[in-house]
């Protein structure tokens, strides 16, 4: 979202805090804080500026990983059976 404003600001969202959110500010990491207890927040800089939340979990990360490295394992379990069948 593009975000214009006269002075330093916080932008707080209604959306829920949960570990996983990160925010950027022109494509600079900025920190995100706890806001109302529940809600997410940013300090914007005075200026015109994009402001952008991305959700990304470690658990969606990690869960990634395992998945791929058991894909390769299963792939190199089956390229190894099919070459010992070929060479029998």
């Amino acid at each position: 979202m593009r975000i214009t404003t006269p002075r330093d600001a916080i932008l707080v969202f209604s959306d829920s805090y949960y570990p996983g959110w990160v925010a950027d500010i022109d494509g600079v990491g900025t920190p995100l804080y706890r806001a109302n207890v529940t809600q997410r927040a940013v300090v914007v800089p005075a200026g015109e500026h994009q402001v952008r939340f991305r959700f990304r979990p470690v658990t969606v990360i990690a869960g990634s990983c395992v998945s791929l490295a058991s894909l390769l394992l299963l792939l190199g379990c089956f390229l190894l059976l099919r070459r010992r069948e070929t060479a029998a």
